[in-house]
């Protein structure tokens, strides 16, 4: 895994100096935080009073009175650093208010098999319905329960946008997404295997733990796609003993 990494933070280092994965730490962490604080669901990390703190705390020199001014300002990767810093220390100083939900939202939001306004732009090359993100906003709406306005928003934003045979495929990719997903878990109360049970951790570690509602996307559901197939194969097996062996 080093190795498969090891060109990416060799041109981090090159570039900012810096050993990290990736510099988008901040931006997840200032979500939960903000979620935790505030109960903000679509917060940008761009926060007044975030970057005020970091400001003073880090010797930026800089005050800022309106979040027109923190939009407008360029981080560069030391300070997003900082601020990625500030908001994981708070979230660790309450640790016991943590949003759990936030991840469920995040698991809701990958798990489309395609987003409609991505496959509209694959069949047309039009991107701009894709640019307006509508399951950012309706993902909150379903976990308070305002199902109708959820139905409401999809309706008017992105039904009309494919053609009835795409349509047709669109809602295919679904019955498979969810048919699949039934099965593993049959899969898994059938052979209850240590293997499986890893596979099922590493399938929960990547949709889930690894997911806020602003880092989902449908497109890092599908990395872990063949765990969920190899889980939901196991339901037609009939060897179960040698595979619990």
């Amino acid at each position: 895994m080093i190795l498969t990494i090891a060109p990416w933070m060799i041109r981090n280092w090159l570039i900012w100096r810096q050993i990290i994965f990736r510099h988008g730490s901040h931006v997840f962490l200032c979500e939960i935080y903000l979620k935790m604080e505030k109960g903000k669901w679509l917060g940008d990390y761009r926060d007044k009073d975030i970057f005020n703190e970091v400001s003073e705390r880090f010797g930026w020199g800089l005050r800022f009175n309106t979040i027109d001014e923190v939009m407008s300002y360029q981080t560069n990767l030391t300070q997003e650093l900082q601020i990625g810093r500030v908001c994981g220390e708070k979230i660790m100083k309450n640790i016991a208010r943590y949003p759990i939900e936030i991840h469920v939202a995040g698991f809701l939001k990958s798990f489309p098999p395609v987003g409609i306004g991505m496959l509209y732009y694959i069949i047309t090359g039009d991107i701009n319905p894709a640019r307006v993100e509508t399951t950012k906003y309706i993902v909150p709406l379903v976990l308070r329960g305002k199902i109708l306005e959820v139905f409401k928003e999809v309706k008017e934003k992105r039904l009309g946008l494919l053609p009835l045979p795409w349509f047709i495929v669109y809602l295919m990719a679904w019955v498979l997404r969810i048919l699949s997903f039934a099965l593993m878990f049959i899969g898994l109360i059938k052979i209850k295997s240590r293997f499986s049970l890893l596979l099922f951790f590493i399938f929960l570690y990547g949709t889930f733990l690894l997911m806020t509602l602003d880092a989902a996307q449908p497109r890092r559901f599908h990395t872990v796609e063949p765990i969920i197939f190899i889980l939901a194969s196991s339901v037609f097996s009939k060897k179960k003993e040698e595979i619990k062996s």
